[in-house]
């Protein structure tokens, strides 16, 4: 990754690092975007940065956790507002810049930043398409009873592009991964944690106590599991160039979308943020 210099203050992330745990914490406020808008998408690589950058400079934490103060949701996944208006204006250059850096997130949190460090996610709540992706990439999936799961995409004509078949495959056989991905099924957490999606269940409000307990635990281990990572990660058959050539076929897919499927994606949009109380109006599709 390339490095920043000085901490970006960032609007929708809360981060601090946390010594009893050896672990930097960030989570998204309340307030922040319910879906992967590409603000968020943008502040979210800056606070990969800014750990390794600290970490270069000499704060040294084992474990980096990401979890959401949005209520009852994680993340709804990609920005499809933004999306319909790009497809509309035949914007490539935006979707391909939004595509990217997506999986330039995805990537960094699933190879934990090239660093002997472990990547946590916490979810509390609804963790669809992209939002689902974003928690599969971690290297440790923690997950409350209530929270819920999904791959919406195949409803309105596109695939989740953002890593979801290797994230899967490394979790599941590869066709239960392939039928998990295009069901557009709604998964508890339980049943993830059955099939061991999910690495560690929680009872209800009690997500953050046990990623806490659960890095205590480790932490002993802590040397050991990052050498061992460092070993079987080549057996993966995950690589960077591999998400990119995805992501891009996911991008031509978007710019084939019939009005159809652009419409659909708009009612869920709106749907979506009426429930939620947000704001409609999406990224700006010429945002840099």
């Amino acid at each position: 990754m390339e490095l920043i210099t000085e901490p970006v203050q960032a609007r929708f992330l809360d981060s601090y690092y946390d010594a009893a745990t050896n672990a930097r914490w960030s989570t998204t406020r309340a307030d922040a975007p319910p879906r992967m808008s590409m603000s968020l998408l943008h502040q979210l690589r800056e606070e990969q940065q800014i750990f390794v950058a600290r970490w270069e400079q000499g704060e040294r934490p084992d474990y980096h956790v990401l979890t959401s103060g949005i209520p009852g949701i994680f993340n709804l996944g990609g920005d499809l507002g933004a999306f319909v208006e790009a497809a509309k204006q035949h914007d490539r250059a935006w979707l391909e810049h939004y595509a990217l850096l997506a999986i330039d997130v995805v990537y960094n949190t699933m190879s934990h930043y090239q660093l002997p460090v472990r990547t946590v996610t916490v979810v509390q709540g609804l963790a669809l398409g992209g939002g689902f992706e974003a928690a599969l990439s971690a290297n440790i999936l923690i997950a409350e009873r209530q929270a819920t799961f999904a791959f919406p995409e195949t409803r309105f004509g596109l695939f989740p592009g953002m890593g979801a078949w290797p994230l899967l495959m490394r979790r599941l056989p590869p066709r239960i991964a392939e039928q998990f991905a295009t069901s557009g099924k709604r998964y508890s957490a339980e049943s993830l944690y059955q099939m061991g999606v999910v690495d560690r269940l929680a009872e209800p409000g009690q997500g953050l106590e046990s990623a806490a307990r659960y890095i205590q635990q480790e932490q002993v281990r802590m040397s050991g599991i990052g050498s061992m990572q460092a070993a079987i990660e080549p057996y993966t058959g995950i690589n960077k160039q591999h998400l990119d050539d995805q992501v891009m076929m996911w991008v031509d897919q978007v710019l084939r979308l019939p009005p159809r499927s652009l419409g659909l994606m708009q009612k869920l949009t709106d749907s979506a943020f009426a429930a939620t109380g947000a704001q409609s109006a999406p990224d700006a599709v010429n945002e840099p």
